[in-house]
C-alpha cells in the first residue's frame, strides 16, 4: 500500500474502514479529549460534559495560535474507505452505525447521503460535513 500524511487541528475526524472494522484515525483537539486523556473523566460522562464543544487548537476562528498535528504513519490499501467528517455527523452518529453505513452495497454518494440522513433522523442539529474516498486498484 501507498503511505500518507494527515494534518488535522480541531474536532473534525478522519475513519479508516478495512476488512478489520472501522477505525478513528484523528484523535480530537478539545477540552474534553483532554479530561479523557487525563483519566479526569469517562467517554461516556464527555457526552454530556457543559463544555465538550470546547476546541483546543483549530484552523480559523482568529485562533493564530494553531499547530495542525502532523501524522504519517498510515497506509492506504485497495479497498479502504476514508470518511472525513465534521461533529455534525461524529456527536450524533456512533461508530456502529457509521460502520455499518459504510459497510453496506451501497455507492459512495448513496453512503454520504445515508450518513447525513442518519444524523438528521437522530436530531442533529449542527452542519453535518461528509466526505467519502475508496482506494481502488490503480488502472
Amino acid at each position: 500500500g501507498d503511505g500518507f500524511y494527515t494534518y488535522h487541528a480541531g474536532d473534525s475526524r478522519l475513519y479508516r474502514l478495512r476488512h478489520s472494522g472501522l477505525k478513528q484515525l484523528t484523535k480530537d483537539h478539545s477540552l474534553v479529549q483532554s479530561l479523557i486523556e487525563l483519566g479526569q473523566i469517562t467517554i461516556e460522562e464527555s457526552y454530556a460534559h457543559p463544555q465538550k464543544n470546547v476546541i483546543t487548537n483549530c484552523l480559523g476562528g482568529g485562533n493564530s495560535n494553531c499547530e495542525p498535528e502532523v501524522a504519517h504513519n498510515y497506509t492506504a490499501f485497495e479497498g479502504d474507505i476514508f470518511l472525513l467528517c465534521s461533529d455534525g455527523l461524529s456527536d450524533i452518529v456512533d461508530a456502529d452505525k457509521i460502520e455499518e453505513i459504510l459497510n453496506s452495497e451501497r455507492m459512495l454518494r448513496e453512503k454520504v447521503n445515508f450518513l447525513i440522513d442518519a444524523a438528521n433522523e437522530a436530531g442533529g442539529k449542527d452542519n453535518i460535513t461528509a466526505v467519502l474516498i475508496k482506494v481502488e486498484e490503480e488502472k
